[in-house]
């Protein structure tokens, strides 16, 4: 791990995070999380930023060598609305680093419209934060077989 943050630490674009879903990493638990960043502060002489993501409890942001919240949706509709609250919480910048998917599978984690993706960014960002995610779709819509496809054997 020393290496590896090391050499990565020589790059202008990195950012670090300790665990995505740190709670889900049942082998580990807070003082493991601390004692890996204290290697990745040690190691990095950049002072990159640095932080841990949730799945479900929020972990404690307040920990000196977090320099930002990332976190991710606690509520199936709000979660950029959230935004002033965790800054003024943490007193750190707040990354919604999962606000939820676009997409069309059945969870409701990953079923946004687009429409409501631009709401969940704009919500966060005139609140001060940073919102991101991405999609997910199913590879065919159900029943349906892959349509061939020019030139495709």
């Amino acid at each position: 791990m020393r290496y590896v943050v090391r050499r990565l630490a020589a790059l202008s674009n990195v950012w670090w995070s300790m665990a995505n879903e740190y709670d889900f990493v049942w082998a580990k638990d807070e003082d493991d999380w601390g004692r890996l960043a204290a290697i990745v502060s040690a190691e990095d002489p950049f002072g990159h930023l640095n932080s841990i993501h949730n799945c479900q409890p929020f972990y404690d942001y307040s920990k000196p060598w977090i320099t930002h919240v990332s976190i991710q949706r606690v509520d199936v509709y709000r979660i950029a609305e959230n935004t002033n609250e965790w800054r003024d919480r943490w007193g750190k910048p707040v990354v919604i680093d999962e606000c939820a998917y676009e997409g069309d599978i059945d969870q409701g984690w990953g079923n946004i419209t687009s429409e409501e993706m631009t709401r969940r960014f704009w919500e966060g960002a005139v609140r001060g934060g940073y919102v991101g995610h991405g999609e997910t779709y199913l590879p065919f819509p159900q029943g349906e077989a892959e349509a061939p496809r020019a030139g495709r054997r």
